[in-house]
């Protein structure tokens, strides 16, 4: 098992997110949170992407198809729409998506980091690439 996480420039991302994962040919996992947020909220994104794709793995849903919904879902935001590609309920992952939010929202608060700071802090990501 090979798995990396490491933050990178928000504007390096393969599309408009804060968090992403993805596998390379030899298996790595790779898990990527945008550089900008504080290093809980890093921390709190790179859970969220864990827990989503062991839970994607344990349903038989492919980082292609999670790739294609949310870059499909991103070129075709409407104009005012923030919500995330996996909040969707045509996601094929909408359900670990939303399990993974739960984990992350548990583990912020039992860091003491309040959940409205954590989006915030997420949220400043997108107020200035817009």
């Amino acid at each position: 098992m090979n798995i990396v996480i490491k933050s990178i420039p928000h504007k390096d991302h393969r599309y408009p997110t804060c968090g992403d994962w993805y596998f390379e040919k030899d298996g790595t996992l790779i898990i990527l949170v945008s550089d900008e947020m504080d290093p809980q909220s890093q921390q709190l994104v790179a859970l969220h992407e864990l827990a989503e794709v062991m839970m994607c793995q344990a349903a038989g849903v492919t980082q292609k198809e999670v790739d294609d919904f949310d870059m499909n879902y991103e070129a075709n935001r409407a104009d005012g729409d923030e919500s995330e590609p996996g909040d969707s309920a045509h996601a094929p992952y909408n359900r670990q998506h939303s399990i993974a939010t739960a984990i992350e929202r548990i583990v912020c608060a039992e860091t003491g980091l309040a959940w409205a700071d954590h989006e915030a802090e997420v949220n400043k990501l997108f107020d200035e690439t817009h």
